[in-house]
């Protein structure tokens, strides 16, 4: 829950936040989601820090992640 409530660590992956923590990402997903739907964290980054299988740190924009588009 800290990573979870940290600014610049909510901003990580689920896997790298599970990787660091020792657990499963399913986990670490399912508190997110629990977390944000009670409005606890209504800022949520809209984009996510991830480390590839290579050792590089990218940026991805999660913003529209389950959204569906309009017509």
């Amino acid at each position: 829950m800290r990573l979870l409530e940290d600014p610049e660590w909510s901003g990580w992956s689920d896997r790298e936040i599970a990787r660091r923590c020792g657990v499963v990402h399913a986990f670490v997903n399912k508190l997110r989601k629990e977390f944000t739907v009670h409005g606890e964290q209504p800022d949520e980054p809209q984009s996510r820090t991830y480390t590839n299988r290579h050792g590089s740190t990218s940026t991805m924009n999660v913003g529209n992640i389950g959204k569906t588009k309009r017509e």
